[in-house]
């Protein structure tokens, strides 16, 4: 039996894959891609131990998956930060803005809000740094498993 060479799930070592030259296995070996073995697990390709006539195939496949969701903060800080505000008699209140906005640099603020918002303009400067500043903004994540695994050639052939 003749076919394509590449690498191939190795059942004699589970996690590993095993070089076929085209006309016989090599001694190469590589750790498998997790991804593409949970695709051919999920695929409900039967893996065929290595010398073994019976061949499974599994057509090629590919799978984009795309999520967007926006980032949330710590909700126990965001808790902590309106508590401390109400009690501070809105003191702290850019700090609460910036926790609830859930911002990279909310304890930046909260320090200069802490240290400087004393003075009237170091709390005027603290309130438009949390209504203007960024936030951790959506998180993107793309993420493509593919897997190619057409047949597991015979051991030997």
């Amino acid at each position: 039996m003749s076919s394509g060479a590449g690498w191939y799930p190795d059942t004699t070592r589970p996690g590993q894959d095993r070089f076929y030259d085209g006309q016989g296995w090599t001694d190469h070996w590589q750790p498998s891609a997790p991804v593409a073995n949970s695709l051919v697990q999920a695929g409900g390709a039967q893996m065929s131990p290595l010398g073994s006539t019976t061949q499974h195939s599994l057509a090629p496949q590919s799978t984009t998956s795309m999520m967007a969701t926006q980032s949330t903060g710590n909700a126990a800080v965001v808790v902590i930060a309106w508590i401390v505000a109400v009690l501070s008699f809105l003191y702290m209140l850019p700090w609460a803005i910036a926790a609830s906005r859930n911002m990279r640099d909310q304890w930046g603020l909260f320090a200069v809000n802490l240290l400087v918002g004393w003075t009237v303009i170091g709390w005027v400067i603290a309130l438009i740094w949390s209504i203007a500043g960024s936030n951790q903004g959506i998180v993107l994540v793309q993420q493509t498993n593919v897997a190619v695994h057409n047949h597991i050639p015979k051991n030997g052939s």
